[in-house]
């Protein structure tokens, strides 16, 4: 029986990002840290009330927030373009102007770090995952 084969004309370095060929390095840090970044900021709106420098102008406070998170958004943005167009050096030559929003990316995460959004996001990750460990074991005590 002869073997058919069907040909999509699409090379494996365009389906995996980060392959070699592909000019696609800085598109995911940077959307990794613009989703983390803006995960943050909504937990410090929402957990966290103005302290230190901030105890007596909350609307700074919440101002600043709000202005890393849409920051961290516009990150997010920016990679989901840059992963949909299209990535031949010879069309998208800006691999300078990618690294220097990775770089400047971290500068909006710094920040909402440093206000206690690392704190904020494992505190909350480390409750829900204890919460759920407690379910489990109530489920085995009716089980057994």
């Amino acid at each position: 029986m002869a073997e058919s084969t069907l040909e999509l004309g699409v090379e494996a370095s365009e389906l995996v990002p980060g392959l070699p060929g592909r000019n696609g390095q800085t598109e995911w840090p940077v959307c990794v840290v613009g989703f983390t970044t803006a995960c943050m900021a909504v937990a410090l709106a929402i957990y966290k009330a103005p302290s230190g420098i901030f105890g007596d102008h909350k609307l700074a406070y919440y101002v600043s927030v709000f202005v890393a998170g849409v920051l961290g958004l516009a990150e997010v943005f920016a990679a989901i373009t840059w992963m949909s167009g299209p990535h031949q050096a010879a069309q998208h030559p800006h691999g300078r102007a990618r690294r220097c929003v990775l770089y400047g990316s971290l500068v909006p995460l710094a920040f909402v770090a440093g206000l206690g959004g690392v704190h904020l996001l494992f505190k909350s990750i480390t409750s829900s995952v204890t919460k759920y460990v407690a379910y489990c074991e109530t489920e085995e005590d009716f089980v057994t």
